[in-house]
């Protein structure tokens, strides 16, 4: 499960990142080309898990949070086989 913040970043500029688990602070300058290096990373990761879930034989659904739970069940992992 990735956020639409996660997926689609709408951040330019110098930032300060919190991170949610540590509480560790990281100034940044946020720019397009970050931005694209970002997308790059985020595809390999969910390339590799996918690879991953593959060669388990397990599915691999990605969902945004901001689906509704709805769409969800219905939509997403009925097309990925997992619900039939």
């Amino acid at each position: 499960i990735l956020s639409p913040e996660e997926l689609n970043p709408e951040i330019q500029g110098q930032v300060r990142l919190i991170d949610s688990e540590t509480k560790e602070a990281r100034n940044i300058v946020v720019t397009s080309n970050l931005l694209k290096q970002y997308e790059k990373h985020l595809n390999m990761f969910i390339a590799n898990i996918k690879e991953l879930a593959n060669r388990f034989g397990a599915y691999y659904v990605q969902v945004s949070s901001s689906d509704e739970i709805e769409k969800i069940i219905f939509e997403q992992l009925t097309k990925a086989g997992i619900i039939a």
